[in-house]
């Protein structure tokens, strides 16, 4: 902590939440210089478009501006990054509904496709929230590295090889902890009684 920042000083994040509390236009510009490489990386990972990520950019800000007040996030990173994230995966479909364009969101979703194959059926009833929850207990009990790994590749949809540079392994190195992870999730499910 800095001499001159106190342990009740707020971040500049709760600075950024109060400018869009206030409706102050400013918000969007700091949101933009602390986030919009971080969210236009995200949207990168879905839609491959430059032009495309930008305006996903622009649309997450405007949800942003819609949605605070009433919302007050407590973590304006993540926040952000669902809105943009939900953005860039509904304008990948809406785009995509009748090509076939592979990236990284849907090779990573198909990477989980033996979590829930047609042998262990998700029931359509299936709470998500219950979902959601056993999801969120797995990832608690993975170490720093291997949670950055799973939300890196299902959340974020980077690339195996960004994943490995980033974390100065191999490729295969990779893809070996995520097939593992993947199982120990599967496993973790049918335990609970989520998956069967």
């Amino acid at each position: 902590m800095g001499p001159r920042q106190t342990k009740n000083a707020p971040s500049q994040d709760d600075l950024i939440v109060e400018l869009f509390w206030s409706r102050d236009e400013s918000a969007i510009r700091k949101a933009d210089e602390k986030y919009g490489k971080q969210l236009l990386r995200l949207a990168r990972s879905i839609l491959h478009d430059p032009e495309a990520c930008e305006e996903c950019k622009n649309d997450t800000y405007l949800a942003a501006w819609n949605s605070i007040p009433p919302d007050r996030p407590r973590l304006l990173g993540a926040y952000l990054s669902t809105l943009a994230r939900h953005i860039a995966i509904n304008r990948y479909f809406a785009e995509h509904r009748q090509k076939r364009i592979p990236s990284e969101l849907t090779v990573s979703i198909e990477e989980c496709g033996d979590l829930f194959s047609s042998a262990d059926p998700v029931s359509e009833a299936l709470d998500e929230r219950e979902l959601g929850a056993a999801i969120n207990a797995f990832l608690g009990g993975l170490s720093a590295r291997r949670r950055y790994i799973f939300m890196a590749r299902f959340w974020f949809a980077e690339s195996v090889r960004d994943i490995a540079a980033h974390l100065h392994v191999s490729e295969s190195s990779v893809y070996k902890e995520l097939a593992g992870m993947l199982q120990a999730l599967k496993r973790e499910l049918q335990r609970k009684g989520v998956l069967s």
